[in-house]
This record gives structure tokens, sequence and C-alpha cells, in this order.
């Protein structure tokens, strides 16, 4: 298991990025939260149930040689896939402004 901050990512590009809370991530990419801000814990509980709740993760990839560059790449990507970490992080970026940071 691992444990990750969780960081708004909405803000200005000068604002300092807001630390929403901690999760941690088990071997099975089930996240399960540790601690939350106040104002943060609908958002985060509904981003874990949405992640949790699904066999896959939809992750968004550049388009390959000859696709052209707008062409829009997603995979499929299940949870036994050495890659899913990264769909979490795809996931939790696009659909809840959120990004993962490794806990100290």
């Amino acid at each position: 298991m691992a444990r990750f901050d969780v960081f708004q990512t909405a803000s200005p590009t000068d604002a300092p990025r807001e630390l929403l809370g901690q999760v941690e991530i088990d071997e099975h990419g089930q996240l399960k939260l540790l601690r939350s801000a106040p104002e943060a814990d609908v958002a985060l509980n509904r981003a874990i149930a949405d992640l949790n709740g699904r066999a896959g993760l939809t992750m968004k990839l550049p388009p390959k040689p000859g696709q052209g560059k707008f062409a829009i790449v997603k995979k499929l990507v299940s949870r036994d896939d050495p890659r899913f970490f990264e769909a979490i992080e795809d996931n939790l970026d696009r659909w809840h402004n959120m990004a993962l940071s490794p806990a100290d």
C-alpha cells in the first residue's frame, strides 16, 4: 500500500496547490480516504467512489504518428494492468481536478 497527498489542480498558475487530503492505494488500485480538509470531504469521497466503482479506467493517450495532432486516443486500462496507477492519476486530473503526490 502507498500513501498519497491529494491536491486541487484547478487554480491559477501562481497560486500554491491546495492540499485536499490523503489517500492510500492498495495493490488492487482501490483508494481509501485517510484524512481530508473539511471543505474537501464531499469531493474526495465522490472521486474515490467513482474510481473504486469501476473495473477499469479510460486513460487519455497522446496520438500516435499519423493520427493527427488533434486525434483523441483513449484506452481502457484494467486494474491488473501495470499502467493502472497512471489511469488513476489521469482520471483524477481530467474528471475531478485533483493530483496525487507521494506522502511524506
